[in-house]
């Protein structure tokens, strides 16, 4: 198998408490994002990777926390990196809010750059592997639990040097108020940690435009693909002929979901299109096509 080069996905999602209202409507948003990323996927036939990691969770399972769990607490790796697929969709449907109240945003991207870098360093070492050279840290959060931003510019720093893009998807209001508040004044400590961010090396995309953007679902366009035949008349008479089709269809995502879920493969009859073929002014011949 020779190496191709692909890209790492980790999806860093807020389960915990959360002064925001209507907390458990902006999670289903954030899970219906995730998922649109997942399907998206699985649809393209992509061999990127992603993990689903989540934080406020009522365990803690990620590798930088410490016995104790006194380090990167209430964080959980709850998929490690894989190719996308049903379970991924199915363990996403599955996240519930929780009533912890330590939802550590900063922490929560610390533990998803590490297994990025982690995953990135796994493939360097085969030798017969497809190659991680592109990195993504997705956040899902409101962003105004206070977080510990001492080592913010360590945090920063290292996004940059390992070229991981930072995507950050809050609320609809929080979008907005870091994007008009030049001042801070309006801003939590929080926010005004996650503005600084922004402002530096990631995207601030509110969560009503990211289910918009990740709704719809387009394949790859190509140009179009000619077969050749030959018609034939008689004994004599063999007419060439091509045939064109362009392919590429713009489908939402929740309607492709659908289709995949009633599709089976069978046999079926021969199915038979007609056609007319014209030669001059006032010959034309009716022609049946068949396809199994």
């Amino acid at each position: 198998m020779s190496k191709k080069d692909f890209e790492a996905i980790a999806l860093v999602i807020d389960c915990g408490l959360s002064s925001i209202e209507n907390r458990s409507e902006f999670l289903e948003k954030c899970k219906e994002c995730t998922t649109n990323i997942i399907l998206k996927k699985m649809f393209s036939e992509s061999k990127d990777v992603l993990s689903v990691i989540t934080f406020g969770s009522d365990c803690t399972s990620n590798p930088l926390a410490d016995g104790d769990q006194q380090s990167y607490s209430n964080i959980e790796v709850a998929l490690p990196f894989m190719v996308a697929s049903w379970d991924q969709v199915n363990a996403v449907a599955g996240l519930r809010l929780t009533a912890v109240n330590r939802s550590d945003w900063c922490d929560a991207m610390v533990v998803g750059m590490h297994c990025l870098k982690q995953k990135m360093d796994d493939t360097k070492n085969l030798k017969k592997a497809n190659h991680i050279t592109m990195t993504k840290l997705v956040v899902f959060s409101a962003f105004n639990q206070d977080v510990d931003d001492s080592c913010m510019d360590s945090v920063v720093g290292a996004l940059i040097d390992q070229d991981i893009e930072a995507i950050f998807i809050g609320p609809d209001e929080l979008a907005q108020r870091v994007d008009e508040d030049h001042s801070g004044k309006t801003l939590s400590d929080g926010e005004i940690v996650l503005k600084k961010v922004v402002e530096k090396c990631g995207t601030l995309v509110a969560v009503s435009e990211a289910v918009t953007m990740l709704s719809k679902f387009s394949r790859k366009k190509t140009g179009r693909m000619r077969w050749k035949s030959q018609l034939t008349i008689g004994s004599k008479v063999g007419i060439p002929v091509n045939g064109y089709k362009i392919c590429g269809t713009l489908v939402a995502v929740s309607e492709a979901v659908t289709m995949l879920s009633k599709f089976s493969r069978k046999k079926t009859g021969r199915m038979r299109w007609k056609s007319q073929l014209t030669i001059g002014s006032k010959v034309g011949i009716p022609v049946n096509g068949y396809k199994i």
